[in-house]
């Protein structure tokens, strides 16, 4: 049998992976949009901004991290999956939130969590 502690610490380390991976993707395309503006917009006198679609849009009620050691609720998502209302449920570690506190932010700075990761995390769904 796997102890409580095991499991949470491999919550985090998957949450890490995860949000990892979600930086580099912002990276990438943040360079793509450069690429394309310096090459094509200038050259064809364009103003061209590539959007890519978010993986996961958020519905109200479902549970997000940003940083994979603070929970967050969504309480409002905008219908075309850009910007979402989170509401801290599991301050981080770090403090840049505490409990109650609400921003809006983008969707895609945020990972979704389900219910292994909320348990590992140590909130109840």
């Amino acid at each position: 049998m796997t102890s409580a502690a095991s499991i949470r610490k491999r919550g985090y380390a998957l949450m890490g992976a995860r949000i990892q991976a979600r930086k580099l993707e912002d990276i990438v395309h943040r360079a793509i949009n450069r690429t394309v503006q310096r090459f094509f917009g200038k050259a064809l006198g364009l103003s061209l901004v590539l959007t890519f679609p978010n993986r996961h849009q958020f519905k109200a009620g479902e549970y997000a991290s940003r940083c994979g050691d603070d929970v967050q609720q969504v309480t409002y998502a905008s219908a075309d999956g850009v910007i979402a209302t989170f509401k801290c449920v599991k301050a981080p570690a770090s403090g840049w939130c505490s409990v109650g506190d609400e921003e809006e932010n983008l969707q895609r700075r945020y990972v979704l969590l389900n219910e292994r990761d909320l348990i590992a995390m140590g909130v109840k769904p």
